[in-house]
């Protein structure tokens, strides 16, 4: 007799494959799907897997000691090395600062006379004004030297009075580029209204150095 449930030979009414009962209601191949979950299988999987990965990353240890220790006083140079570096380059960017700071606007001394550790007048500054239709245009021209052994780029300003001394604003030139021991003939200009007064008269106001 066939099993009606799998087609396999019957024996005692009970079939040894998909454990048909004669007695029991007939389920069709192929309806249905029995999933079975064995909980010590499973706790058992988990357990292998925890500690796989466990004995990996011991193992990733073991082998960075092991390569510390072998290495380690190599590492020890670089990273000292390394920090010897970042110390010695802050100090040598603190000190480009502050001398960038202390040496970028010269202004005059008490005598009004301009002080300088880079630049210094080597030809005394003569005004010189003309009339441009509502206009002054006024010019400060004098001869100046690089006295530093730096390539440097100069700004002058001078103060420009009337006969009234009344300030009428600031004369400026620019040089870049001179070079060490390099002189510069400087001619700064200035524009001011006619109905403001001739300007007779100027002053030294400040070197900016870069």
């Amino acid at each position: 007799m066939k099993c009606p449930n799998c087609g396999a030979n019957l024996e005692k009414n009970n079939c040894e494959y998909c454990g048909y009962k004669k007695d029991a209601p007939v389920k069709p191949a192929g309806k249905g799907i029995n999933i079975n979950i064995n909980a010590d299988g499973l706790a058992s999987s988990i357990a292998g897997a925890a500690k796989g990965a466990a004995d990996a990353v011991s193992g990733a240890a073991k082998g960075f000691a092991k390569g510390f220790s072998k290495y380690k006083y190599v590492i020890i140079i670089i990273a000292a090395l390394f920090f010897i570096g970042v110390i010695v380059g802050g100090i040598f960017i603190v000190k480009a600062a502050a001398d960038y700071s202390s040496d970028f606007d010269f202004s005059p001394d008490n005598s009004g006379q301009p002080v300088s550790s880079y630049v210094e007048i080597t030809d005394e500054p003569k005004l010189s004004t003309s009339v441009l239709s509502t206009y002054y245009s006024t010019k400060v021209t004098g001869e100046l030297k690089n006295i530093s052994s730096k390539t440097i780029s100069v700004s002058v300003y001078y103060i420009i009075y009337n006969s009234s001394g009344k300030n009428l604003g600031e004369a400026l030139d620019i040089v870049s580029g001179l070079a060490p021991g390099g002189k510069w003939v400087f001619s700064a200009s200035h524009m001011s209204k006619v109905t403001e007064g001739e300007p007779v008269s100027f002053k030294f106001s400040k070197f900016s150095i870069y």
